[in-house]
C-alpha cells in the first residue's frame, strides 16, 4: 500500500462513506465491483472494495451516521417561524412592484402579530429568533443604495420627455425667459463635524475600527440657481430660534435664516423661504414678471397652500425617482459647495495653529468667553455664525467651488435646455461638461483637503495641547496613510448623505418624540423634601404638537425614499393614536346622562 493512497484513504470521513453507500443503494448496482468501477464511486477503485464492504455492512445497519447531518431542534413557535419565512419571500416577490422594503424593526412587529393570531401568548421576537428565521430561509440583508433599477432607460427617456413638455409649455405660455427659470434643492450639513468616522467594506483589513459620530450639530441649506448661472442667497434653517451666536452679529446673521424642531424643511419653511428670499431677489433682479421654480416631489414642497404664494410664481416638480438625472443642483453643485465648506474651515484652524502666540492666545480668550460663542476664532468647534461666514463668501462670490461658469455646465448636463440653448451655451463656456460622478468629489479637492489635514496634523504635534476643535478627530490619531486618508475625506465631504448617518439622525429625532410622550404623562415634578415649595407644573405637550412632530418625522422619510422605516414608523403612529383614544374622555349622550341620574 503506497503512502500516497493510504494518506488518501485515511482523509476519507463517515460522511464520504455515508455517501457513497448511499449512492450504491439507491443506484442499484449488481454488485458493489459493478458500482467501484462507475463512475458514480468517485475517487473510490476497485482496490478499496473490502473497506467499502465495512462501511455497507454498518450502513444498513444503521450504525454509519452522516457527519454533516445536523439534528433539527423542534420548536414550539415553528408555525410563527413559517408564517414569518413566508411574509419575507411575499415582500420580495412584491417589492419591486411596491418598492416597499422590510427592516429589523417591522420583522419584529410581524412576528408578534403572527404570534398573536396563532395563540402564542408567551411569544417574544428576539433578535435570536429572527436570525434562526432568516438563516433556515437561506435570507440576508441587503442594503439598497440609490435609485437603481427604478425604472428602464426607456421609462427615463418617457419621464423626461413628459417633464420637458410641461415646462415647456409653461415657458411659452407665461413667456419665460432662460435667467427667469430656477432650480432649488436642499441639503444638510454637519457645519462643525471634522472626520472621525468611515465605513468599509467587512471584508476590509486595512482599517481601524469604527468610530461613533460625535458632532451632531446640523442645518440645513436651500441651494437655488437659475438656468443663466445666477446664484440666488444661501437660505439656513437650524434648530435654535435665536442662536447664542448671533449677538456677536447685533442678530443681523449674513444669511437668512430659519429656525425649525429638527432642522428639517416643511411647507412652512419652503414658503417662508420663497416669500422672505426667492420672490424679494426676483423683484430686485427682474422685476414684478413671471418666473418657474423647479423643485423635486418631497411632501415639503407639494401640495403648497397657493395662497401664500407670489401669484407670478410658477411651480413645476419633477417626476418621482428622477431627480438624479433631471435636477441640476444634484449634478455636483451642492458637493462642490460643501467641499469650499469644509475646506475653508480647515484653513481658518490653520491660520491660528500656525503662530504659536495667536494659538495660546485664542485658547486664553477662549476660555473667557460666553458659552455658544466659542467658535473658530478661539480654536473651538464652528458656530452658525461661522458656518454662515464661510458659507456667504464662497457661494455669493466666483470662487472655485461655485463659479457662474460651473453651474451652466449642471444645467446643459441635467438636460433641460433645448439644442439652440445648449448651443448659445456652448459658444460662451465650450463644450467641457462636469464629469459623470458629479457627486464625488474630484481629486484635486481630495488632494487640497488631504493637504490640510496634514498641515493640521504637523502644527497641532508640537502644541501643548489639542485645540477642542480637532477633539476626536483623525488629527489627534496621526493618519500617515495617505490612501486611508482619501478615502476618509472622501466620506466626510458626502456624510449628511450616508444611510447610516440619516437614519441615526432619524432614531434620535423618534427618541426625543418618545422621550416627549413620557413626559406628557408626568404633571408633576415629585419633591420628597416636605420643606422644598412644590414644583412648577411641566409644560406638557398637546397630542396636536406630538402629531405634528410625527408627521415632520413621516415626511422626511418620504423625502428620503426611506420606504421600510416609513412602514415601521406608521405602526409607532398608530400606536400613539390608540394611546390617544385610551386616554380620551367619553362623552355621554343626552339619554345616557338623564339615565345616570
Amino acid at each position: 500500500m503506497s503512502a500516497k493512497w493510504k494518506a488518501k484513504r485515511d482523509d476519507r470521513s463517515h460522511s464520504f462513506w455515508h455517501a457513497a453507500c448511499e449512492k450504491f443503494v439507491n443506484g442499484k448496482y449488481a454488485s458493489e465491483s459493478a458500482f467501484l468501477r462507475s463512475k458514480d464511486s468517485g475517487d473510490l477503485g476497485i482496490q478499496d472494495q473490502r473497506t467499502f464492504n465495512r462501511w455497507l455492512k454498518q450502513f444498513r445497519q444503521g450504525s454509519l451516521k452522516n457527519d454533516d447531518y445536523k439534528r433539527s431542534k423542534s420548536s414550539p413557535y415553528d408555525d410563527v417561524k413559517a408564517k414569518l419565512l413566508e411574509y419575507i419571500e411575499l415582500r420580495e416577490r412584491l417589492f419591486k412592484r411596491d418598492k416597499c422594503g422590510l427592516s429589523w424593526s417591522v420583522l419584529k412587529h410581524k412576528a408578534l402579530h403572527f404570534a398573536e393570531q396563532l395563540g402564542h401568548k408567551d411569544f417574544k421576537a428576539g433578535d435570536y429568533f429572527i436570525k434562526r428565521v432568516l438563516d433556515s430561509g437561506n435570507k440576508r440583508c441587503v442594503s439598497l443604495h440609490g435609485e437603481g433599477m427604478e425604472m428602464s432607460e426607456e421609462e427615463k427617456a418617457e419621464k423626461k420627455q413628459e417633464f420637458l413638455n410641461s415646462m415647456r409649455d409653461n415657458i411659452e405660455k407665461y413667456n419665460i425667459s432662460l435667467n427667469r427659470i430656477y432650480n432649488a434643492d436642499q441639503t444638510g450639513l454637519f457645519f462643525n463635524k471634522l472626520p472621525n468616522r468611515i465605513y468599509v467594506d467587512k471584508a476590509a483589513k486595512d482599517y481601524r475600527g469604527v468610530k461613533q459620530m460625535k458632532s451632531k450639530d446640523r442645518v440645513t441649506l436651500m441651494v437655488a440657481t437659475s438656468a443663466t448661472g445666477e446664484k440666488i442667497p444661501l437660505f439656513m434653517v437650524g434648530k435654535a430660534k435665536s442662536p447664542e451666536c448671533f449677538r456677536l452679529c447685533d442678530g443681523k446673521p449674513p444669511l437668512p435664516y430659519y429656525h425649525q424642531a429638527n432642522a428639517w424643511f416643511d411647507k412652512d419653511v419652503t414658503v417662508h423661504w420663497i416669500n422672505r428670499v426667492l420672490w424679494p431677489w426676483h423683484l430686485e433682479h427682474h422685476g414684478n414678471v413671471y418666473c418657474l421654480l423647479l423643485l423635486d416631489n418631497c411632501p415639503a414642497h407639494c401640495g403648497l397652500d397657493s395662497n401664500k404664494l407670489p401669484q407670478k410664481l410658477i411651480l413645476l416638480f419633477f417626476p418621482p425617482n428622477c431627480t438624479s438625472f433631471l435636477q441640476p443642483a444634484d449634478m455636483g453643485m451642492i458637493a462642490c459647495l460643501k467641499v469650499g465648506y469644509k475646506a475653508e474651515m480647515l484653513r481658518c484652524l490653520l491660520a491660528i495653529c500656525d503662530e504659536p502666540a495667536l494659538f495660546e492666545e485664542a485658547m486664553a480668550a477662549g476660555a473667557r468667553a460666553r458659552r455658544g460663542c466659542k467658535g473658530l476664532a478661539y480654536c473651538h468647534k464652528a458656530h452658525l455664525l461661522d458656518a454662515m461666514e464661510i458659507l456667504q463668501p464662497i457661494w455669493s462670490q466666483d470662487s472655485k467651488y461655485a463659479r457662474k461658469e460651473s453651474i451652466q455646465r449642471h444645467w446643459r448636463k441635467a438636460g433641460l435646455l433645448t439644442a439652440s440653448e445648449e448651443a448659445d451655451l456652448e459658444n460662451e463656456i465650450g463644450r467641457a461638461t462636469v464629469p459623470n460622478k458629479s457627486k464625488e468629489i474630484s481629486n484635486e479637492d481630495c488632494e487640497e483637503l488631504c493637504a490640510l489635514f496634514m498641515q493640521l496634523e504637523t502644527k497641532t504635534r508640537y502644541l501643548k495641547e489639542l485645540p477642542p476643535a480637532l477633539d476626536e478627530s483623525i488629527v489627534s490619531e496621526q493618519v500617515s496613510d495617505t490612501l486611508e486618508l482619501k478615502t476618509i475625506i472622501n466620506g466626510w465631504v458626502d456624510i449628511e448623505e450616508d444611510e447610516y448617518i440619516l437614519e441615526d439622525d432619524l432614531q434620535e429625532a423618534i427618541d426625543e418624540l418618545e422621550q416627549e410622550n413620557k413626559d406628557d404623562n408626568e404633571e408633576y415634578n415629585v419633591v420628597d423634601n416636605d420643606d422644598v415649595e412644590m414644583a412648577e407644573p411641566v409644560v406638557a405637550l398637546t397630542w396636536a404638537d406630538i402629531f405634528k412632530s410625527c408627521e415632520d418625522i413621516r415626511q422626511f422619510l418620504m423625502a428620503k425614499q426611506l420606504n421600510s422605516e416609513v412602514i415601521a414608523f406608521e405602526s409607532v403612529l398608530h400606536k400613539l393614536r390608540l394611546k390617544r383614544m385610551d386616554n380620551a374622555s367619553s362623552q355621554l349622550s343626552i339619554k345616557s346622562f338623564f339615565q345616570k341620574k
